[in-house]
């Protein structure tokens, strides 16, 4: 990520040359990729993994949340999953969790 410059030089090899600069800009204004994430079930209890996904400059992602990975209740829940890729980009998937005995 960045700006740069590279100077060319252009000599006509009769002792004139000139130096032109030209920008080179790498920006990632890309979103990473969002992953289809299937519902976590489980009878009595259930316990998540962080997901992955791709991004078109960083590679694999790995979700980070701060919600429970572990859910012992009857009932459906949610996990807010946060892919980011480093660069100023970032989604928020959810993942149900059901537990249903």
């Amino acid at each position: 990520q960045g700006t740069y410059t590279i100077n060319w030089t252009f000599d006509d090899g009769n002792g004139n040359s000139i130096v032109v600069p030209q920008n080179v800009i790498i920006d990632d204004i890309t979103d990473p990729v969002i992953p289809t994430l299937s519902d976590i079930t489980g009878e009595c209890s259930a316990t998540a993994t962080a997901p992955t996904t791709t991004d078109n400059c960083s590679g694999t992602l790995t979700g980070t949340t701060s919600d429970p990975l572990t859910y012992n209740s009857q009932g459906t829940f949610v996990i807010n999953w946060t892919f980011d890729d480093g660069n100023g980009n970032s989604i928020v998937v959810p993942q149900n969790v059901i537990i249903d005995d």
